[in-house]
């Protein structure tokens, strides 16, 4: 398709495994790869807009990005893995082998949700305002990734033998068959989903904390529930007993659907009835939070100050001129913006706790 373009070093028409790829110096990287990462760098860029908008660090994206990511791409291996197809059971000693593909996007939105909440509170942050900035990038970088399903010819639907709906994008020519093309149907409903939760929360006066992680949820599962449904190469959940494997029939995607979709609505249920607000303070005590960002603010301030009293001390023995005295200047000056960066984050979660404290008072005397 590509080959016009091709080069002595590349070639557009390469393979990795039975994967369209594109190779540099014989060296080939995938189309689906490209375009899950093209996803991935959008889904940041986002991110980091939405938290210099609300007054956060956009930096902070890419420290969440170093972390999240990886373990995201090892929940959806995880996830193909231990809920293989119907009539396949997984090898596991292919596991490391991701070049020859099978992700499964649950998976990876689980244990990059459960990594979030790690990083968050490393980071003071508050987990569930950060999964809100998380959501909008998120469902966009699902709607492209679909395409790398395009690229391959999979996650197509049942077989069309009515011409009258032999076109994309009902359908999906594969070979010389067109089945239903459920990889579309669910990029295009997850890019309308990127559109509703990025503008309400930029654009809604009323926005409550939590309201796109619910959103997430619901719309997500009853568009992954419907998709799932017309899907032929699903994965199943088995049951092992003994030596023996059986396949319950049940699509795990589904099933996954619908506890995204119960959660969505506890969610937001907890949100209309001010709920949240008392599960939040248990969050904080339970994890120790308020103990935690002391003990934080008091070594980032100890720490500069014994810099800064080591910098001032080489200082006189040495001179400022000396390279010494030039490099514990400089570890001085970053411990001290370390500090403030620190102390504003303390200051910034702190708030976040005394409004929570003080809505949760709120709702005990109305209750």
């Amino acid at each position: 398709m590509l080959a016009f373009l091709n080069a002595p070093f590349i070639n557009f028409n390469g393979y990795v495994g039975s994967s369209p790829a594109v190779e540099f110096f014989g060296f080939g990287i995938t189309y689906y790869a490209l375009i899950i990462v093209s996803g991935m760098v959008l889904a940041i860029i986002i991110f980091s807009f939405l938290l210099k908008r609300f007054g956060l660090n956009p930096d902070d994206s890419l420290d969440y990005a170093i972390w999240v990511l990886p373990m995201a791409v090892l929940g959806s291996r995880l996830y193909f893995f231990v809920f293989p197809y119907s009539d396949v059971l997984s090898d596991w000693s292919t596991f490391w082998d991701f070049r020859d593909g099978g992700l499964g996007i649950y998976g990876g939105v689980i244990l990059g949700y459960l990594t979030v909440h790690i990083v968050a509170h490393f980071k003071m942050h508050n987990v569930v305002r950060i999964t809100d900035y998380i959501a909008p990038g998120l469902l966009l970088a699902q709607s492209i990734g679909r395409w790398g399903n395009f690229i391959n010819q999979e996650a197509y639907g049942n077989l069309i033998t009515d011409p009258a709906w032999q076109w994309f994008p009902a359908a999906v020519k594969i070979g010389s068959d067109y089945y239903q093309a459920t990889f579309f149907y669910e990029s295009f409903f997850t890019l309308i989903g990127f559109i509703i939760t990025f503008i309400l929360i930029t654009r809604w006066k009323n926005y409550k904390r939590g309201f796109n992680l619910a959103f997430y949820g619901v719309y997500y599962g009853i568009v992954r529930l419907f998709v799932e449904g017309l899907r032929t190469d699903s994965l199943f959940l088995w049951i092992r007993w003994g030596g023996a494997a059986f396949n319950t029939g049940i699509k795990i995607s589904q099933l996954v659907s619908w506890i995204a979709i119960s959660l969505g609505v506890i969610r937001f249920i907890l949100i209309y009835t001010g709920w949240d607000k008392k599960f939040d303070a248990w969050y904080y005590k339970v994890f120790g939070m308020g103990k935690y960002i002391d003990k934080r603010v008091g070594r980032a301030k100890l720490n500069s100050k014994e810099l800064a009293e080591e910098a001032q001390s080489i200082k006189e023995q040495v001179g400022e001129k000396d390279r010494l005295y030039t490099e514990a200047l400089k570890k001085a000056q970053y411990a001290l913006l370390n500090e403030e960066d620190i102390i504003n984050r303390a200051e910034q979660f702190n708030k976040d706790i005394a409004k929570t404290q003080k809505d949760k008072e709120t709702l005990n005397s109305e209750i």
